[in-house]
């Protein structure tokens, strides 16, 4: 006795379609111009989305640089500060001694 023969079926767009009987010609059309439509569609974002990425390292690349320059900025600004205030203060005491 044979092992009964199984009927190949094939799933696309969720719609379930017997491999013995040929799929109208023009759905088929329809759906390779809807597939190379998304994969067009696809290849767009995926540029995109590298383009972005690209994009968002280089800011954060620029950011850390620009937060580092800042706090140079802002030792610099609080060192020149202490000084003048030091400068400040000897000038008073000094002042004061000669009067």
């Amino acid at each position: 006795m044979q092992p009964p023969r199984k009927t190949k079926v094939k799933i696309i767009f969720n719609r379930v379609v017997n491999a013995h009987v040929p799929a109208d010609q023009a759905e088929t059309e329809e759906l390779a111009r809807k597939v190379e439509s998304l994969n067009a569609e696809n290849a767009t974002l995926k540029s995109e989305i590298n383009r972005l990425t690209e994009s968002s390292e280089k800011m954060r690349v620029e950011n850390a640089t620009l937060r580092v320059l800042f706090n140079i900025l802002f030792l610099i600004l609080h060192m020149h500060i202490s000084l003048l205030l030091c400068n400040a203060e000897c000038h008073i005491v000094f002042d004061s001694g000669k009067t």
